[in-house]
C-alpha cells in the first residue's frame, strides 16, 4: 500500500536487490530496455540494486540499438513523382476474384494515368486480355 502526503503518493515497499556474481554491466543492457551504460551506472551507483555488478564500458555495440538509431531518406512526395505527359507513367493492377461475375469474368484490371489521374477498371475472363484492355485505355 501507500500513503498520500499532500498531492504525492509514497509506496510502502522495499527495493528488490538482485545478486549477481561478477556479472558485467552490459549483461543488464537488454533486460533494462536497452539502457545506456551511464543509466545502468546511475541505477547501481551505491551497489544497492545489483550486487556484484562489474562496471563495463568496453565499447560493445548492441545490434538492436544500432538498428533503432538508423535513419533513411524520406520517400518522395506525390508532387515529385508526377509524370510530365499523358501515359508516361501508368499504374496498373490485375486481381482475381473469388466468385465469377455475372458475365463470367474471373479477374479485373485497373489502370491509372499518373499525369491525368484518369482511372479505368475492366473485367476480364483471362489474364491474357490485359494488353487489349490497356490498348483500350490508351485510346480513351
Amino acid at each position: 500500500m501507500g500513503t498520500l502526503e499532500k498531492t504525492l503518493y509514497y509506496l510502502d515497499c522495499e527495493a528488490i536487490v538482485y545478486h549477481s556474481s561478477s556479472v558485467a554491466a552490459d549483461t543488464w543492457h537488454q533486460p533494462l530496455a536497452h539502457a545506456g551504460s551511464d543509466i545502468i551506472r546511475k541505477i547501481n551507483c551505491n551497489k544497492a540494486v545489483i550486487r556484484g555488478m562489474i562496471p563495463s564500458d568496453d565499447g560493445k555495440l548492441c545490434e538492436a540499438c544500432l538498428e533503432g538509431k538508423m535513419s533513411r531518406k524520406p520517400f518522395k512526395t506525390v508532387g515529385e513523382i508526377r509524370s510530365k505527359r499523358k501515359l508516361q507513367l501508368v499504374h496498373s493492377d490485375a486481381c482475381s476474384m473469388e466468385v465469377d461475375s455475372i458475365g463470367g469474368s474471373r479477374y479485373f484490371v485497373t489502370f491509372i494515368d499518373d499525369f491525368s489521374r484518369r482511372c479505368a477498371v475492366y473485367f476480364i475472363k483471362h489474364k491474357s486480355e490485359v494488353l487489349a484492355k490497356f490498348k483500350l485505355f490508351q485510346c480513351l
